[in-house]
C-alpha cells in the first residue's frame, strides 16, 4: 500500500492507539504489526512509541504510570513488552534505518538493558545493541563495560546469572554468543580491570571445552561448541593476548582431528584467521600436517576451506 493512502493512515492510527493501550497483548500484537509491515512509513510513525516501550515498559502517556511503583508485581506482563519493542526496533533498523532516529537520550537506558533479568529482554537487547553499534560504535560504546560484566557473571564458575537457565548444562548460550559478538565490534578494553574480567571469561570458556562432556547428547555438545568458536573469535578479532590465542590454536588443533566434518570445517575456518596473527605463527605451524591431511579428506566443503 502507498503511504498516501488512506487505509494506511488508518492502520498507523489503530496501531498507535494499541500501543497506547493498557492491554499488554494489544500492545505485543501491534508491535508484531509493525515488524511485520517494517516500511519506512512504520519506521517513521513509530520511531518514538517503540523506545519508550523498551527503556520504560510503558507509554509515555499510560495512564497506568504508577504500576512503576509496583513494578515487580508486573514484570511478566512488562517483560513481554519489552522484548517485542527490542525485536521491533531490531527490524526496523534493518529495513528502513535512515528512517529510524533514536534519540541519544536513551542510549545510557538502551545499553542498561544488557543488565536486564529477564532473559528474553536481554538476549532481545544485545541484539539491538549490536546492529545499532554497527550504525554508530562512538555513541554504543559503553554497552563492552556492561556486556563483559554480564558475561563474567554468566560464565565464571561462581555466576550468578540464570542459574535456573541452562540448555543442556550450557548457561544461557545463546546470549554468551551474543555478548561475545558484541564485543567483537570494538578493540580489547582500555580499563585493565574489565580486560582482565574478559581474559579471565574467555580463559574460563576454554577449560571449559577441555572437561568431559555432561551429557551425550548432541545438543549439549552444539551448545559448548557454540560459546567456544565465539569465544575464539573474539581472542583472535583482540589479538593481544598470546596465551589465549596460544590456547585457542591447541583447542582447534584437537577439532581439526574430531570425526565431526563440521568441526573440522569451523577449527580449519578460524585457523586461517589465526595464521595472521604473530603471536599464534607458532603454534598454527605445530598443526600444518594436520591441515594437509584434512585436504586428502574426499569432503569438499573441508578441502576448499
Amino acid at each position: 500500500m502507498n503511504s498516501s493512502m488512506e487505509m494506511k493512515q488508518l492502520i498507523i492510527q489503530n496501531i498507535r492507539n494499541d500501543i497506547q493501550s493498557r492491554n499488554p497483548i494489544f500492545i505485543n500484537l501491534a508491535l508484531q504489526c509493525v515488524a511485520n509491515i517494517g516500511d519506512k512509513e512504520m519506521a517513521t510513525a513509530f520511531t518514538n512509541e517503540i523506545p519508550r516501550l523498551l527503556i520504560s515498559g510503558f507509554v509515555k502517556n499510560s495512564k497506568f504510570k504508577f504500576l512503576s511503583f509496583f513494578f515487580s508485581f508486573y514484570r511478566d506482563t512488562i517483560d513481554p513488552v519489552k522484548q517485542s519493542a527490542a525485536l521491533c526496533l531490531l527490524r526496523l533498523h534493518r529495513t528502513s534505518p535512515e528512517s529510524l532516529q533514536l534519540n541519544t537520550e536513551w542510549t545510557a537506558r538502551i545499553i542498561h538493558l544488557l543488565n536486564d533479568q529477564h532473559l528474553g529482554v536481554a538476549t532481545s537487547a544485545v541484539s539491538l545493541i549490536d546492529a545499532l553499534v554497527k550504525r554508530n560504535p562512538e555513541e554504543y560504546k559503553g554497552c563492552v563495560n556492561l556486556a563483559v560484566s554480564r558475561l563474567s557473571r554468566i560464565v565464571t564458575s561462581s555466576y550468578t546469572d540464570f542459574q535456573d537457565y541452562t540448555y543442556y548444562f550450557v548457561p544461557a548460550p545463546w546470549l554468551c554468543v551474543k555478548l561475545l559478538r558484541l564485543l567483537q565490534n570494538y578493540p580489547p578494553p582500555d580499563d585493565p580491570s574489565v580486560r582482565s574480567r574478559l581474559n579471565e571469561c574467555l580463559d574460563t570458556i576454554l577449560n571449559k571445552a577441555q572437561e568431559p562432556l555432561k551429557s551425550k547428547k548432541v545438543q549439549h555438545s552444539n551448545a559448548r561448541n557454540a560459546v567456544l568458536f565465539e569465544a575464539i573469535n573474539l581472542i583472535i578479532h583482540m589479538d593481544c593476548e598470546s596465551s589465549l590465542l596460544v590456547r585457542a590454536c591447541n583447542q582447534l588443533g584437537q577439532f581439526l582431528q574430531n570425526r565431526e566434518t563440521n568441526l573440522r570445517y569451523l577449527a580449519l575456518e578460524s585457523m586461517c584467521l589465526l595464521a595472521a596473527s604473530e603471536f599464534s605463527h607458532d603454534a598454527v605451524k605445530k598443526h600444518q600436517e594436520t591441515v594437509i591431511n584434512a585436504l586428502k579428506v574426499p569432503i569438499y566443503s573441508v578441502i576448499n576451506n
